[in-house]
C-alpha cells in the first residue's frame, strides 16, 4: 500500500493509532452484531483515504477466515452539479454489485434512485433494507470518502441510515474536512490531527532516497505543518545537499502542484 500516512512500503501507517484502534473496534463491533458509524475527519493530505484503503483490506484479511466480509466504497464526487442521491447510487450500486440470483430485486432497487425523485427517508429505507439482506450472511463495510463534496441528499440519506443501523453486522465509515455537520452527531468522530515531529520524519525517511539531516529533516517538517500529504510530495522538490542539512531550505518551503490543486478549494473558501 503506498499513501501518505504510511511510514514503509508495507503499509505501516503512521501517527494514526487512535484511529486504527477506532477503526478495528468497528469491525469487532460489526462482527458481533452491533452497527457501528465512524467519521474520520482532518483536512487534506491528513490520511483519511489511506485509513479507509487499509481498512478495507483489514476487512478481507480478517480472522477467523470463515468470516468473510462484504465491503462497498463510494467517493462523493468533486464537482458543481449537485446531483441528489450521487453518492447513495454509488454506494448501493457498490454493495449490490454482482449479486446473482437476486439481481434482478436489487436492480429495482437501485431503479428506485432514478427520475423519481425520492426522500432521504425512502432512500435511507431502501439502503437499509439492501445493506440488511447482505448482513443477514456476513458482516458489511461501507466507506464513504469525501463527504464534505457529497450532495445534500446523499449525505441526509446516509446519517438516517447511520441512526437506525443498531443490531446489524455493518460498519459505516466516512471521511470529512471539518467542521463536522450536525447531521452526524451520533458519529464516532476521529480527528486526524497533523503529525508530531518525530512521526514526520518517519514518513519523510521512508520517501527519501539519500540521508535526511534531522535537524533539517525536523525544519522542513514544521514548515508544512505535519500534513503527511505535503511530506511526501514536497520532499521530492528538495535537493540531496538540502535534505542532508549542507544548504538552508527554501523559505517559504516548496509546495508540489498536487498539493496545491488539493489546498486550492480550501483557500478559495475561506473567508476574506
Amino acid at each position: 500500500m503506498v499513501a501518505y500516512a504510511c511510514a514503509d512500503p508495507g503499509g505501516v501507517i503512521v501517527g494514526r493509532a487512535d484511529a486504527l484502534a477506532a477503526l478495528d473496534q468497528a469491525l469487532e463491533a460489526a462482527e458481533g452484531g452491533r452497527a457501528t458509524s465512524v467519521l474520520l475527519v482532518g483536512e487534506p493530505g491528513m490520511g483519511a483515504t489511506t485509513l479507509l484503503e487499509h481498512l478495507r483490506a483489514s476487512a478481507r484479511t480478517r480472522r477467523p477466515s470463515h468470516v468473510r466480509w462484504r465491503t462497498a466504497a463510494a467517493s462523493a464526487p468533486h464537482t458543481d452539479d449537485d446531483i441528489p442521491f450521487a453518492l447513495v447510487h454509488d454506494l448501493l450500486t457498490s454493495l449490490l454489485a454482482g449479486r446473482g440470483p437476486t439481481q434482478p430485486a436489487h436492480d429495482q432497487q437501485v431503479a428506485m434512485l432514478e427520475p423519481a425523485r425520492p426522500t432521504p427517508g425512502l432512500l435511507s429505507t431502501v439502503l437499509y433494507d439492501a445493506v440488511g439482506s447482505v448482513a443477514a450472511r456476513r458482516p458489511v463495510l461501507l466507506t464513504v470518502d469525501d463527504l464534505h463534496w457529497a450532495d445534500e441528499a446523499s449525505a441526509s440519506t446516509l446519517a438516517l441510515l447511520a441512526q437506525r443501523l443498531v443490531d446489524q453486522r455493518v460498519a459505516l465509515v466516512g471521511a470529512t474536512r471539518p467542521p463536522v455537520p450536525d447531521r452526524y452527531a451520533t458519529w464516532n468522530v476521529v480527528d486526524l490531527p497533523p503529525l508530531r515531529v518525530e512521526e514526520g520524519l518517519r514518513v519523510r525517511q521512508n520517501v527519501a532516497q539519500c540521508p535526511v539531516d534531522p535537524v533539517a529533516g525536523e525544519a522542513a517538517v514544521r514548515a508544512w505543518g505535519g500534513n503527511p500529504a505535503a511530506i511526501v510530495a514536497c520532499h521530492r522538490l528538495l535537493t540531496a545537499d538540502q535534505l542532508a542539512g549542507q544548504h538552508p531550505l527554501p523559505d517559504p518551503p516548496p509546495l508540489s502542484a498536487a498539493v496545491r490543486q488539493v489546498w486550492a478549494p480550501v483557500v478559495t473558501a475561506l473567508p476574506a
